[in-house]
């Protein structure tokens, strides 16, 4: 029985059995645009394990689909260029960080269900690969 105890006991350390435990991520200055239509979010994903994790999705009542999105810029013969695309996720390195802010990555809030006012907030829900789901307050402000 001793035996059966230590066994378990060496799983339950074990990395591989760890490995559904998550990590932890931190989200910081979560903030809006004010908007009527649609919105968006911008913070700082912050993960604080030696676990790669991603963010893959989020959601809030008061949008009907929160979509992962990344701005990017380049150059060309036409000169410089902006534009904007849908990703499958944003990755978050182990005790690193990524800012969704302007001209990066962000959340957009497709068909909002109530206007963004400034002084206003609301609750978002995003989703990790590893650490799960996680409630943010986002505040409602203009751009600085």
């Amino acid at each position: 029985m001793k035996y059966l105890a230590a066994i378990v006991f060496f799983c339950l350390l074990s990395p591989a059995f760890a490995a559904g435990s998550g990590t932890q991520i931190a989200v910081t200055n979560a903030w809006s645009r004010p908007a009527y239509d649609l919105g968006v979010v911008y913070a700082t994903l912050m993960n604080n394990s030696a676990r790669f994790d991603k963010l893959l999705s989020a959601r809030t009542p008061i949008a009907r689909n929160v979509e992962l999105h990344e701005s990017v810029s380049s150059s060309g013969p036409m000169g410089a260029m902006a534009s904007m695309h849908r990703v499958g996720f944003i990755p978050i390195p182990a005790h690193g960080q990524v800012a969704l802010r302007p001209g990066g990555y962000h959340l957009m809030l497709v068909g909002l269900r109530k206007a963004l006012k400034p002084g206003t907030a609301f609750t978002l829900e995003l989703e990790f690969e590893h650490a799960g789901w996680t409630k943010v307050e986002v505040h409602v402000r203009e751009m600085d």
